[in-house]
Parts: C-alpha cells; sequence; structure tokens
C-alpha cells in the first residue's frame, strides 16, 4: 500500500507539474499573439505615413515585417487587406 501511495504522489507531483507548464506556455502564447496581432497598426501608419522622416519609415517597416515572419514561421496567415492576421472560419479573433 505504500508503494501505492508513493506511486500516486508521484503521478500527482507530475501532473502538477505539467498544469505548471501548460499555464507559462498559454501565457507566452498570448503574448506570441499580440505581438503578432500588433503588425496591424504598423501598416495602418505605414499606409497612411508621409515622407518626412525615413528613420521612423524603415522603423516600422521593420516592426510590421519582423511580425510578419513569426506569423509565417508559425504558419499563419496575413490578411493582405489589413495587414493583421488572416481569419479563419469558426477560429476566433
Amino acid at each position: 500500500m505504500s508503494t501505492d501511495f508513493h506511486m500516486l504522489a508521484e503521478a500527482l507531483d507530475e501532473n502538477l507539474a505539467a498544469q505548471d507548464q501548460i499555464r507559462n506556455l498559454t501565457a507566452q502564447l498570448a503574448k506570441v499573439h499580440d505581438f503578432i496581432h500588433a503588425r496591424r497598426e504598423f501598416v495602418g501608419v505605414l499606409r497612411q505615413y508621409s515622407t518626412e522622416d525615413m528613420a521612423d519609415y524603415h522603423r516600422w517597416t521593420g516592426h510590421a515585417e519582423a511580425r510578419r515572419e513569426l506569423a509565417e514561421t508559425l504558419g499563419l496567415e496575413i490578411d493582405q487587406q489589413t495587414g493583421g492576421l488572416a481569419e479563419r472560419e469558426g477560429e476566433p479573433r
């Protein structure tokens, strides 16, 4: 019976550790989503941009490009009209 208790205790510890990892990964995923989703804002600024300050233009272009590359690496589609993530039918925003 003692062995069963120890096995159960170990399984519980492993389960709790896995739950912690899931919470941490979920938090990281939310950060990644927010980072990629912010691309729409940079694209909006670029579309309204006047060529007064080329340094700002290049900086905003770099921000938009980094987000596009990350999205593509993760297999996500970018909506070319809005610059944001393409919405797929049945998926939450």
